[in-house]
């Protein structure tokens, strides 16, 4: 990895590391999602990660210059607190000498539950970089900073099916496109983590002051202004 690559990837490491010891390790000990049948559905064939250091080691790093967190497991974030709704995120990567262009892609769905219901609804989404050729003059029609709707974690795996329990659902998946305000990987995570828990939560969320920084300076180029303090919104 150059020296831009292992900043934006220790950032990513980061967040993710201090949103699930901070939440999500937490939320999985009191056992709150097994309490409902349509949550307890997905928990046991999507295989989120229980412990910090899985999670760690399954994150790239110099050891890991290719992959996908899916791999090994899938990160449940911590519920949205306006209608209990659950992220679970994945991502992939290729930093290695093969790769045309390095990269990091983010995909994540938010299931809600329904009470007495033996599935929940689901939505998803994938957060990506530019795709274009680095090697020709060549553009793509996403050839800048997106974020699509999704079906599944892979292209054909129809997850979003399996979630619902319908095998009627339809998602556009190719448009439309959203452009993103971002300029790098960490730019993208900090959009898309502000996509789904809005400056209030995001701020509680993250109860790390110089991660906290670190992310409303990347938001400030979106024109966005979270606090610096935890769980307090900036004027």
């Amino acid at each position: 990895m150059d020296r831009t690559t292992r900043i934006e990837v220790d950032f990513v490491r980061r967040v993710l590391l201090v949103l699930f010891e901070g939440t999500v390790q937490k939320f999985h000990q009191d056992g709150d999602l097994l309490k409902d049948d349509g949550m307890r559905h997905v928990y046991e064939f999507l295989r989120p990660f229980t412990h910090s250091g899985q999670l760690e080691a399954a994150l790239p790093s110099e050891g890991r210059l290719q992959g996908k967190l899916r791999d090994f497991g899938l990160l449940f974030l911590a519920f949205v607190e306006k209608g209990r709704a659950l992220p679970v995120l994945d991502m992939s990567w290729n930093f290695s000498t093969q790769a045309e262009r390095p990269e990091i892609r983010f995909r994540f769905f938010l299931l809600q539950s329904e009470v007495g219901a033996s599935h929940p609804h689901a939505i998803g989404f994938r957060f990506e970089p530019p795709e274009g050729s680095a090697t020709s003059d060549k553009s793509g029609s996403h050839d800048y900073w997106h974020a699509q709707m999704i079906a599944g974690f892979e292209k054909d795996d129809e997850l979003l099916k399996k979630i619902v329990g319908r095998p009627d659902v339809w998602v556009p998946t190719k448009q439309p496109a959203f452009p993103l305000p971002a300029k790098s990987w960490g730019d993208l995570l900090a959009v898309l983590l502000l996509s789904i828990y809005g400056t209030k939560q995001l701020a509680k969320l993250l109860d790390d002051a110089v991660i906290r920084a670190e992310l409303a300076k990347r938001l400030e180029g979106a024109g966005v202004r979270i606090s610096s303090t935890s769980g307090q919104r900036s004027a």
